[in-house]
């Protein structure tokens, strides 16, 4: 019996996850919070947050953040858009916080200077 109960509750765990995941990366672009994730997850944020702590060693949050500046940078390779609007499009508040974060997920390379590196990469 417990057994079973423990595969129920690991399959559970990874259903929470899964849900997670996908709402984030259907989401992404708009305003998005630990808050917002566990309710359509139903379940507390702290209980989310040390999900993703166990089974992903990332927080929420960087998750959320990740995902965004995974759509940046592609945006930065393929579009000519302003980094205002890329910012605005991954959902982030402001241009300055999104080269924030660029940088420090990129090794001190900005936004300008991806895409000007993505130019000239054979």
């Amino acid at each position: 019996k417990l057994q079973s109960y423990q595969s129920d509750a690991s399959r559970n765990v990874d259903s929470i996850l899964e849900q997670a995941l996908k709402y984030i990366d259907l989401c992404y672009t708009q305003e998005l919070s630990v808050e917002i994730l566990a309710g359509k997850c139903n379940v507390s944020p702290s209980y989310l947050y040390r999900l993703f702590a166990e089974k992903l060693g990332v927080s929420p949050h960087s998750a959320i953040l990740n995902r965004r500046l995974t759509a940046a940078r592609s945006m930065l390779i393929h579009t000519n858009l302003s980094l205002n609007d890329i910012a605005a499009n991954c959902g982030f508040n402001s241009q300055a916080y999104f080269s924030d974060c660029f940088k420090k997920q990129n090794h001190g390379l900005t936004p300008s200077a991806f895409r000007q590196q993505a130019e000239y990469t054979p």
